[in-house]
């Protein structure tokens, strides 16, 4: 793609902030210094409890800012700020966490890839941000028989030659993706009965579905931190993984892996809670319980 081209090609990013000053504008930072220009970003606060996102306007005042008056979570925080960049006429749509950091030209490989080769979804290599010579070989696919997603991490020693160049999966890491605004404009929106997770899983099987290819492009490079929102062990992530994994399955699967998955995840979570050292055992137990109580009822979105 010639750099004429390159320069009318805008690109929108929907950033998602709920109580995150550091994280939020480290990324930013990794943002602003893009070698393309073209970009609107949103910021949308997901409800926070402190003045992170009022913080972090006052030192990136030129970016949008979307203040949500309840908690919706990641798809609603999503969808929020995919409709505001809709509007501004965007060609693309990059959903990404907010403790995602970006290589210098991360998005111009990206959106060079995707115009040379008329891609509507794209994602960078995602590398730990903590061991920066391990990569997600693709996002995580949900295993019923595993009840839980399955992410592919592979050090780039030990990656294969192929590897190298770009690549077909059938999920990208969730963390950030890149969508055309026809892809978005067919396949439509996040599933908003997903609260925190599979989420994205969700949108990219339905990607998936409608026929298009979903491509890592290993030249553009990000780095992610990885659940440094919500926590890792907190109950909060147990009880949405918990919940809303069932809530994929009982979308995507027929309901004898629905049954398979309901109860192999409860046993196999109940133990791996009991057996581990955590100090709040039975407060985990606790709202692992809830979950499986709320998925019964049917409640979606917030739950706690």
């Amino acid at each position: 793609m010639d750099i004429q081209n390159k320069n009318k090609i805008k690109i929108g990013i929907v950033i998602l902030n709920w109580n995150n000053y550091s994280d939020t504008k480290e990324t930013l930072k990794t943002i602003e210094k893009q070698s393309i220009k073209n970009i609107e970003v949103v910021i949308v606060d997901g409800f926070s409890s402190d003045d992170s996102t009022r913080c972090i306007q006052s030192e990136f005042p030129n970016y949008h800012y979307i203040y949500l008056k309840k908690d919706s979570g990641y798809t609603g925080g999503n969808n929020a700020g995919i409709k505001y960049l809709l509007k501004k006429k965007v060609d693309y749509i990059v959903s990404m966490n907010n403790d995602v950091l970006l290589c210098k030209n991360c998005l111009r490989d990206l959106v060079s890839y995707a115009e040379e080769n008329n891609l509507g979804v794209v994602g960078p290599r995602m590398y730990s941000y903590y061991e920066k010579d391990l990569f997600e070989r693709s996002g995580g696919y949900v295993s019923i028989f595993k009840s839980k997603s399955m992410p592919k991490w592979i050090k780039e020693s030990d990656a294969p030659k192929e590897l190298s160049k770009p690549y077909s999966v059938k999920k990208l890491p969730g963390a950030m993706i890149m969508l055309s605004k026809e892809v978005i404009k067919k396949v439509g929106l996040m599933d908003e009965q997903f609260f925190l997770y599979y989420g994205d899983t969700d949108l990219q099987k339905r990607i998936s579905d409608a026929g298009y290819d979903q491509i890592v492009v290993p030249k553009a490079k990000a780095f992610h931190k990885v659940s440094a929102t919500t926590g890792r062990g907190s109950v909060k992530v147990l009880y949405y993984d918990t919940r809303d994994f069932l809530n994929y399955v009982n979308k995507h699967h027929n309901i004898f892996a629905l049954l398979y998955s309901f109860f192999k995840s409860y046993l196999q979570r109940s133990m791996n809670v009991i057996k581990s050292d955590t100090k709040n055992k039975f407060k985990q137990l606790q709202y692992l319980n809830l979950a499986y109580l709320h998925f019964l009822l049917g409640r979606k979105g917030k739950g706690i």
